[in-house]
């Protein structure tokens, strides 16, 4: 056998730290290095095979939401580390050389300690995280919050005897002790229940996906309870990759209840509270009139009132967040743009530290905004309505949606923080095994053709202030409307579709400005109306979205530099919506294709079905 060539034992010992097999290959053993390297060549190949194929990658990045896939994962980490291990020693020993001088055997050996130091630490420095993740979303995933770790107990008593408003905390129905199994004559009328729901087929399978977000309002002082503030149902029809964002107002109140509960004939069949305060009360005020277990029976009685409520089969599932945490997300991301439509004035803003109320302006135009400010933007109602408000939630989700990245995740620290955010405040019933189908689908989701519909009054609802009993301001739903408009969100006309899409292609670019002394709120859903039918339609940072005067009698259509001729379907469109006639106008300074100018007269249109 011939002589085999001295070779450094560090360095085949450090080559085999690179890649198992390396160091035998160095060392003058090839059959020895090609065996120590076939398991990591094929898991490499492997891993390129994943990522470089979409649809594999996709399922890859949904394991990493799984626990249990991460705590295979930490397995295998420690199975590599003790495999890299060995082939370092099995190198080192192979490429040393019997009775080589001390020094040299002494400072092979030092670097080899220093080598497996660095070995284990690369194996720390990855498994620390990964282990952080697989107990983020181990928290995440459970789906139970611990209201009662956020009362005192002298606030859970309040709740579940007569109840009242403590001074300082935020406005909450009375709370009337749990009805009894004969509860007498019910404050509303029993209502008529609309057709059952057809079962459709499942999300995955083609059909229709429900998610409810959930947006608690725990972010002042003297919290009482655990009130759903924001509650947004996103709507995704699978098929045709339609998604559609409806907003219900916290204070609507008779939301019917599904027959098969107690607390139908508890109630009459109506809810008689506020909707932001279904989860307390099924989870601690009245347990037994709910359906489901007590880990997640507040959530479960939110997505199934609210899909009695819209008319749907079922809600999948559901993401809460504490909105003190939705702070921390925005700022772990280093802030976020938002186009603001209109002016945001809050004269009555509570102070984040609870010590009173403070003046909040947001101007209009494109803002950047930090997590207290995007949190003030989406908060603020005093001055502007609560539906302004759930429209504002839902131009913030999409704008955060929007301005992730891959470099904004991996800067320094990024991950752990919002690790710990999501570990603390954000839970879902989201099963792992269907992240990587969801990661599919948002993958096909343009949120940019979203349709946004807040059920506001007067269609989706009557006012009542001051409403007996108590005194509150209340909103009573109007359950077949809702029903009809969330049942036909996505049916619309080909040839409407048709024309959005022709809309889309001459890329028209539309300002719509206030004519009038109303608030720019009007302005801002005729806008969101036009986007929703495809035209690129805005309420443009400029002079606050004010027109050069504010006492337009009627809608005024101005087509600048050869728009009248170049975009005819818009204007067509615009012209039909408006009931009035454009006029051409040469300005080489405007920066829009077609200027809307809202007036007196103007319809009062809004998103639709």
């Amino acid at each position: 056998m011939p002589a085999v060539p001295r070779r450094s034992a560090f360095a085949a010992a450090f080559l085999s730290l690179l890649l198992p097999g390396l160091g035998q290959v160095y060392a003058g053993r090839w059959l020895r290095g090609i065996a120590w390297a076939a398991a990591p060549v094929l898991v490499i190949a492997l891993v390129a095979g994943l990522v470089v194929n979409r649809e594999t990658r996709l399922t890859v990045e949904g394991w990493l939401a799984d626990p249990s896939i991460l705590l295979v994962l930490l397995f295998l980490l420690g199975v590599d580390l003790l495999y890299r291990l060995l082939s370092m020693l099995d190198a080192w020993r192979l490429a040393g050389t019997p009775g080589a001088a001390a020094g040299s055997t002494t400072l092979s050996g030092l670097g080899l300690v220093a080598a497996i130091a660095a070995l284990v630490a690369t194996h720390i420095a990855v498994a620390v995280p990964v282990n952080d993740v697989r107990t983020s979303f181990e928290e995440v995933l459970s789906g139970t919050i611990d209201v009662e770790a956020s009362l005192s107990p002298e606030q859970i008593a309040e709740l579940q005897g007569k109840g009242g408003e403590p001074a300082g905390s935020f406005p909450l129905p009375s709370f009337a002790p749990e009805p009894t199994a004969d509860p007498g004559v019910p404050a509303e009328p029993t209502p008529t229940p609309g057709p059952t729901p057809s079962q459709g087929p499942d999300w995955t399978e083609g059909g229709e996906l429900n998610i409810l977000l959930v947006g608690a309002d725990g972010g002042r002082n003297n919290y009482s309870g655990y009130l759903t503030d924001t509650m947004i149902l996103v709507k995704i029809d699978t098929k045709t990759k339609q998604v559609a964002f409806i907003s219900l107002p916290r204070d609507t109140q008779n939301l019917p209840i599904p027959r098969d509960w107690p607390a139908y004939q508890a109630y009459g069949g109506l809810y008689p509270y506020k909707a932001n305060t279904i989860y307390t009360w099924a989870s601690r005020v009245a347990p037994g009139l709910f359906p489901g277990d007590k880990k997640n029976k507040g959530f479960d009685s939110l997505k199934g009132m609210l899909a009695e409520l819209y008319g749907l089969s079922k809600i999948d599932y559901f993401v809460a967040v504490d909105l003190r945490s939705f702070r921390a997300v925005i700022n772990d991301l280093g802030g976020v743009i938002i186009d603001v439509q209109n002016p945001v004035y809050d004269d009555h803003y509570p102070a984040d530290d609870g010590s009173g109320h403070i003046k909040l302006y947001i101007p209009p135009g494109i803002q950047y905004m930090g997590g207290q400010e995007a949190l003030a933007y989406a908060r603020a109602r005093h001055v502007t309505s609560d539906f302004d408000r759930s429209a504002r939630q839902q131009r913030v989700i999409t704008s955060v949606r929007d301005q992730i990245d891959l470099s904004s995740l991996l800067a320094p620290g990024v991950i752990r923080d919002l690790l710990k955010t999501f570990r603390d405040s954000v839970k879902t019933d989201i099963p792992p095994e269907k992240i990587p189908a969801l990661i599919g689908l948002a993958q096909e989701i343009d949120l940019d053709k979203r349709i946004s519909l807040v059920l506001d009054p007067p269609e989706y609802s009557q006012t009542c202030y001051p409403c007996p009993p108590d005194g509150l301001y209340v909103l009573k739903a109007n359950i077949e409307r809702i029903r009809r408009d969330v049942s036909t969100i996505f049916k619309r006309e080909r040839d409407e579709v048709a024309r959005a899409e022709k809309m889309r292609s001459e890329g028209a670019l539309v300002h719509v400005l206030n004519g009038t002394e109303q608030s720019n709120l009007w302005t801002t859903r005729l806008a969101d109306y036009f986007a929703s039918l495809g035209v690129n339609a805005i309420v443009p940072p400029v002079n606050a979205g004010l027109a050069d005067r504010n006492d337009y009698e009627g809608s005024t259509i101005l087509a600048y530099n050869g728009a009248l001729e170049a975009m005819p379907e818009t204007i067509a469109f615009l012209q039909g919506e408006l009931g009035a006639t454009a006029t051409e106008v040469d300005d080489p300074d405007e920066e829009a294709d077609i200027v809307v100018i809202v007036g007196k007269g103007t319809p009062r249109l809004k998103v639709k079905p």
